[in-house]
Order: C-alpha cells, then structure tokens, then sequence
C-alpha cells in the first residue's frame, strides 16, 4: 500500500464463510486498477475455519486486507459498522462473502464515472457486482437518466448493497449513518433510514 488516497474501501461482512470467501477476496484482490483500494474483512465469530483462511489472506496481501474479529456475533449490521469505523477510503463498497467482483470491476468504476448515477450522497452502479444468484444491473436494459421512483426503487431494491457504491461522507460527520444491530434484514431498515435521510433524487 502506498500513501496515495485510498478512494475504495470494501467492506466484507462474514459469519462461518469456509467454502465462499475464498472466491470473494480472490476477485478483489486481483482487480487491475489504478487508484488505491482496501479491502475490510469483519469475522462476526465464526466457529468454522474462516479466521484461518483470514489470517492467511492479510498475511498474503499485508497493506490491503485488513481482517477484524467479533468476539460475539453482531450479525451483519454489525459487522459493516466495524468496517465502517475503520474504513479510510473516498467510497464504500459493501459486498456479502459469497458475493464477486468482475476482474476488470474497479477499473471500471474508476475510469467511467459518466455512467454512475450520482444521488446526493449516493452513488448507484448500474454495472459491477456479479453475484451469486444476482444479476449485474448492466443486463436490465435500463437507460439514463432514470425516473423518480425507478431511483427509490434502486435505493429500495432487495440485497441493495452489492450494487450500489456510497460516498463515505454518508457515514461520517453529522450524518453517520449506521446499520441496525443484531437483528434480520438490517438492509431493509437501512434503506428505510437512507430513503428518509437522502431527499434529492
């Protein structure tokens, strides 16, 4: 890691995630891009072999994978929160471990900023994630700019993390936005905060 602006933090919450991380961190780490990212991994304490496959990846790549262990689990709200804390990057990508990024994905991003929708604090990625039992945004056949409620919609959308990309300004200072805490479907009541919160669409 050098000292340039880290401008992607990625934020990767897991609980007992053996048999899928593997393939998740690989995808990261492999990206080719030109900008400094980091890669946040947050063990919400596993009871599988995840903290050793961890160990072994910040070990690898010392600089950009950081790893934080839970104690107890906080469940994912409180994982990203972790991660949240930490983070130093310009945005924030969430991805759940058994989630993927395309090889060429940050690059992407960070060479076409004309095809992101910008939503106040809010970044929506019509290309990016492909995901287990997901489809990349870039094959609905949409087209820009979007309609009102085709952006409430985004921001609303089921699993909504792993296709959007958020300023981390959205986090910070008076906004600080968090997730709930030990609880199912922390992404619903985040969306639900966000949607209150973000009024310019």
């Amino acid at each position: 890691m050098t000292s340039r602006e880290i401008v992607f933090s990625v934020i990767i919450p897991v609980y007992n995630g053996e048999d899928f991380i593997r393939r998740c961190l690989d995808s990261i780490v492999s990206q080719s891009c030109s900008v400094e990212y980091e890669v946040i991994v947050v063990d919400d304490a596993s009871t599988d072999n995840t903290a050793v496959l961890l160990s072994k990846y910040a070990s690898e790549f010392d600089g950009y994978v950081q790893v934080v262990t839970h104690e107890e689990n906080k469940r994912q709200g409180g994982a990203r929160n972790t991660g949240l804390d930490i983070a130093r990057g310009k945005y924030i990508l969430f991805l759940d471990a058994d989630d993927w990024l395309e090889l060429d994905a940050l690059n992407t991003l960070e060479k076409n900023w004309i095809i992101t929708l910008i939503l106040s604090n809010l970044v929506i990625l019509l290309l990016m994630v492909n995901a287990i039992k997901r489809e990349p945004f870039n094959k609905l056949g949409l087209s820009l700019p979007l309609e009102r409620k085709q952006m409430a919609g985004f921001i609303l959308f089921p699993n909504s993390f792993v296709t959007k990309l958020y300023k981390a300004s959205l986090f910070n200072g008076d906004s600080k936005l968090r997730f709930r805490e030990n609880i199912f479907y922390e992404d619903n009541c985040f969306a639900a905060d966000l949607a209150l919160k973000e009024t310019q669409y």
